[in-house]
């Protein structure tokens, strides 16, 4: 190998690392806007029986960044019941779980809380 391609690989290396750099502050903002976004937390002690506390939102629609993550998906949550999201990373779980926390849905029951923890 000669010493000018030694030089070129280092340089392509070091455009690289700065590139993902970028990359990460970006999507770290962009994180920050998001909590930015959600509501301040409290903790709710509502005992109301004449309000729900199950809620089933049908048509849903959910866009990030012009991908479509949620498109005409039904969300039924029932209360005494736990629920997780699993998949690979990126696919959207902390987005779906950040439009809830902020009712970003159309008839999301306001009276429900829902708290996001990272």
């Amino acid at each position: 190998m000669y010493p000018c391609d030694i030089q070129r690989e280092q340089e392509d290396s070091e455009d690289e690392e700065s590139r993902q750099k970028k990359e990460y502050e970006e999507y770290v903002i962009g994180l920050m806007k998001e909590k930015n976004q959600l509501p301040p937390m409290e903790v709710l002690h509502s005992k109301d029986p004449t309000r729900s506390t199950e809620f089933l939102l049908e048509g849903c629609e959910l866009i990030v960044a012009g991908k479509n993550l949620l498109e005409a998906a039904r969300i039924q949550m029932i209360h005494g019941h736990k629920y997780g999201l699993i998949g690979r990373n990126g696919i959207g779980k902390t987005q779906l779980m950040g439009a809830l926390a902020r009712y970003d849905f159309e008839n999301m029951p306001r009276h429900l809380q829902v708290l996001l923890v990272e």
